[in-house]
């Protein structure tokens, strides 16, 4: 098999190489399987076992559909020194439910996951990726739909090629890093980004109501870039996060590595937004010098 840095499953014919388990294939998607028009309560979807380039980094993404009273939970493990690690969970995921980001690591300690981002530390890194996804609900008229998966690694030894730069400018809406709802904290930078992307699409969504779709209940922050990707999933956008690499501002900051953001599907949720309405001029103020230097740096 053919090793890339970057898989994206997706589809009816792709999906249906894996191990599927209380699941079933609908439009695409993974949902939960139904007897007598009711569906099962819990199930599993397993991908084949994946040759990837030695890394030390692993990020996995997902797009899915979770209405409420259903939730899917991601997991990974890493083929690393002979052998695979344990399953290791990104955590419960929903749009309406409280996310929280898992800690794990594996027996010896040298492969750990924190929050969005396995790293292996083994000799050799990491030679191998499998995903799972768990599909759950509380109400058997619902189900889960799970539309894309996706693994990126950051490889030990790069291969540098050369080609023509894109020279694209992407004209974005504005937004003012130190203008938002300040219980969010300080860190809106991921959540102003993903919405101006997607509001370039034509959406029409604040970057609020992105944070509120992705803030990650164990760090308090709005950081997590695999919770990025699904909330931009809810809205319809196919959304993973690429191989990383590293990147800075004209300033000199160091950058982050955003998840890719493509046009928006036919099928789409939307969340319920906690933001408060009176509060939206404040949110399309001019942007600053900082907030628009990040802006460019992060778009593809």
């Amino acid at each position: 098999m053919e090793q890339r840095n970057n898989l994206v499953l997706q589809g009816t014919e792709t999906f249906s190489r894996g191990q599927l388990d209380n699941v079933a294939l609908e439009n695409g998607a993974l949902v939960l399987d139904s007897v007598a028009g009711r569906s099962l309560l819990y199930g599993s979807y397993t991908t084949p076992e994946f040759a990837m380039p030695a890394f030390c980094n692993l990020n996995v993404s997902w797009n899915a559909h979770a209405p409420r009273d259903t939730m899917v939970e991601v997991r990974c493990r890493v083929y690393a020194a002979g052998a695979w690690t344990g399953w290791m969970s990104f955590g419960k995921w929903a749009p309406d439910y409280p996310r929280c980001s898992v800690s794990s690591h594996s027996e010896d300690g040298m492969i750990f996951l924190m929050g969005d981002t396995v790293t292996v530390a083994a000799p050799g890194g990491g030679t191998g990726v499998q995903l799972q996804v768990n599909l759950s609900t509380n109400n058997d008229k619902v189900t889960p739909a799970v539309r894309l998966l996706a693994a990126a690694v950051r490889p030990l030894a790069w291969e540098k090629r050369n080609g023509h730069p894109l020279n694209r400018r992407l004209y974005l809406p504005e937004y003012c890093l130190s203008a938002h709802d300040p219980s969010f904290g300080r860190e809106m930078d991921l959540p102003l980004v993903m919405a101006a992307l997607m509001n370039r699409w034509g959406e029409d969504i604040l970057p609020e109501e992105v944070a509120y779709a992705m803030e990650d209940g164990s760090t308090r922050s709005t950081g997590n870039t695999a919770f990025a990707a699904a909330a931009a999933g809810c809205c319809g956008y196919p959304c993973w996060q690429p191989p990383q690499a590293a990147a800075a501002t004209p300033a000199g900051r160091r950058g982050w590595i955003l998840p890719t953001c493509g046009s928006r599907s036919t099928t789409a949720a939307r969340w319920q937004c906690r933001w408060s309405g009176g509060c939206a001029a404040s949110a399309t103020r001019r942007g600053c010098g900082w907030g628009c230097a990040v802006l460019a740096m992060m778009t593809p």
